[in-house]
């Protein structure tokens, strides 16, 4: 009996156990990855460790993984406002930034962007305006895509975040050249129907045409033509 419940107390804390990521985080500063009531498969579900074993805190949290990528690897300095005042860390998180609400000495956000967001790495004094003066972070956020952050005086606090950068454009298409005609032979007997070719007869000479002095027809042609004209009258 005993051994069946040790089983089930090891199944109940389950992931914490099977996973190194899960393994030496202080209950007492686990982030939040769930909501009350989760079970352990429906955490599991969400790349988050589960374990039920201490009290009071969340048994539903973010892995060494997911922190060190997104959250505890963020200096204290470079933490950029996600929430306001009061924020709780449900709301926070459900914004999708981190929450850590150790004071540093009262230098750092309760609530701040995570590794990834394209919040996250602005200097202030970099920052691109992307509203007016007054503007409320809703309407910052929601109606224009931007980032706020009201901490830091002097700078916008509604900025432009970083851009993603756009998918290089597909290479153009050209069709394939066309291959080259090919001309089939004439067929042998095809050929044989071809009459060769004549050769252009060459110019016979001209019965006019003058032969040895070519001064004698010319003279008896024009006094026959002489003669006619004289017997006419």
């Amino acid at each position: 009996m005993s051994f069946t419940v040790l089983l089930l107390v090891l199944f109940e804390i389950g992931y914490s156990l099977a996973d190194g990521h899960c393994d030496g985080i202080d209950p007492h500063k686990r982030l939040d990855c769930g909501y009350y009531g989760i079970t352990k498969q429906q955490c599991v579900d969400r790349h988050c460790c589960y374990d039920n074993s201490v009290q009071g805190v969340p048994w539903c949290f973010k892995s060494k993984k997911d922190l060190e990528n997104k959250c505890q690897s963020i200096a204290v300095h470079k933490r950029a406002d996600c929430g306001w005042i009061g924020i709780t860390k449900v709301v926070c998180q459900r914004r999708g930034c981190c929450y850590d609400d150790r004071g540093y000495n009262g230098e750092s956000k309760y609530c701040f962007y995570p590794r990834g967001s394209k919040c996250y790495g602005i200097p202030p004094p970099k920052r691109r305006d992307c509203g007016y003066p007054g503007i409320q972070r809703e309407k910052c956020e929601n109606d224009r895509g931007c980032c706020f952050d009201h901490t830091v005086r002097g700078v916008p606090w509604c900025f432009h975040g970083h851009e993603r950068p756009n998918p290089p454009p597909n290479p153009p298409t050209n069709p394939p050249p066309s291959p080259p005609l090919k001309v089939s032979p004439v067929p042998p007997l095809i050929n044989s129907l071809i009459p060769p070719s004549i050769p252009a007869p060459k110019p016979s000479r001209s019965p006019t045409s003058p032969q040895g002095s070519g001064e004698e027809p010319m003279k008896d042609a024009y006094d026959g033509l002489i003669d006619s004209l004289l017997s006419d009258e």
